[in-house]
């Protein structure tokens, strides 16, 4: 149940891990996201720094030759976390080493709405079920899967929260401000973004208002609210949210 909720989370079909992994062929597997990912690099290589494109071009071939090795879950696991380093390695160099030109703000705000996309999808996915008084073992696992899955599990032990239910989950990673795998700390860092983007087109503020509405929502809401509302309803709200922006950053900055 927990991987069919992974698969819908991600927008992906149900195929063996293995393919998921290594083929290009199927959308949003991790060969065909690392493959676009080093094609948009190379095509922005003045822009991003020397460290940035050779980290993602090696993580390209690094996966390529893992395809043919790969045999196993251990090798599995092994390939996952080495990607997971490669970004996190990029992160910080595009974080510490990157121009703050022109280029910066629309990488950064591309990661944040991706990063919202996402979480909304997990949270949809696996927060879809009505809360029990007597948690059984399997909720609580699907529950620290979600916070696995966000990076956040340790961040959510070190803030003292001792019981994992959905309450507590929800209110961590939608609305809290101090975790950078939140929705509210996503959702803050964009805003911010768009505000720089808007104010160099001419006081366009289209993509500042449709990041803004899910940053006042998530600011100024509580999980109460968010519960009565429902998880896959809040969940929607905040994909509605994070498409349009999207969808208002293409038409406005790249396509003709």
């Amino acid at each position: 149940m927990e991987w069919q909720s992974t698969l819908r989370s991600l927008c992906l079909p149900d195929e063996p891990l293995k393919n998921l992994l290594f083929t290009a062929a199927i959308p949003g597997t991790l060969m065909q996201c690392v493959g676009a990912a080093r094609e948009n690099a190379r095509q922005v290589r003045e822009v991003i720094t020397e460290e940035m494109w050779l980290r993602v071009n090696e993580a390209h071939w690094s996966l390529s030759e893992a395809s043919s090795r790969a045999t196993d879950e251990a090798a599995f696991v092994r390939v996952l976390q080495g990607l997971l380093g490669s970004c996190s390695i990029f992160d910080g160099i595009a974080d510490t080493a990157m121009n703050r030109g022109e280029g910066w703000p629309f990488l950064r705000l591309g990661k944040w709405l991706e990063r919202e996309d996402r979480l909304a999808r997990c949270l949809s996915a696996r927060l879809d079920r009505p809360p029990v008084p007597a948690q059984s073992a399997h909720e609580k696992v699907g529950y620290v899967a979600l916070l696995r899955s966000a990076g956040a599990l340790e961040a959510y032990r070190q803030r003292g929260s001792n019981r994992v239910d959905q309450r507590g989950v929800l209110e961590f990673l939608a609305c809290y401000r101090d975790f950078p795998g939140s929705l509210c700390f996503g959702a803050t860092a964009s805003l911010a973004l768009a505000r720089r983007l808007s104010a160099r087109k001419d006081q366009d503020r289209s993509l500042e208002r449709a990041v803004g509405r899910l940053a006042a929502l998530l600011e100024h809401g509580e999980v109460a609210e968010l519960l009565a509302v429902g998880p896959t309803a809040f969940a929607t709200q905040a994909l509605e949210s994070t498409r349009a922006a999207s969808a208002i950053l293409q038409k406005t900055y790249f396509l003709d």
